[in-house]
């Protein structure tokens, strides 16, 4: 397993709290075998452009252990969501376990 970093944005509309959202991420993690070490909400803004018809967007950045032949299922997962507009996933081999630890105690949702 290798430690990965995922940008999700979520559709602000459909999901306006952040348990659905925290959910949503869970399940998407499960469906992959992959353990999640962090999620917190990084943002909702503008998007740059409309994705789907979509003008506002909320980024949520989630640190997670997954198995490299599972990365592809998880983008299919994601295009096949109604609520995740967009991922972007990318190998975080060099985060400490220190920020780990830090993004874990942030409130959640904020």
């Amino acid at each position: 397993m290798k430690r990965y970093e995922g940008m999700f944005v979520f559709d602000s509309g459909a999901l306006r709290e952040w348990e659905a959202v925290e959910q949503e991420v869970h399940r998407l993690c499960n469906r992959i075998d992959a353990e999640l070490l962090a999620c917190v909400k990084f943002d909702e803004r503008k998007l740059a452009f409309e994705i789907n018809r979509r003008k506002r967007g909320t980024f949520v950045l989630t640190y997670f252990e997954a198995p490299p032949e599972r990365i592809g299922d998880l983008e299919r997962d994601v295009q096949l969501s109604e609520t995740v507009l967009r991922v972007l996933v990318t190998r975080a081999e060099r985060i400490s376990e220190e920020r780990l630890t830090e993004l874990k105690t942030w409130p959640a949702g904020t």
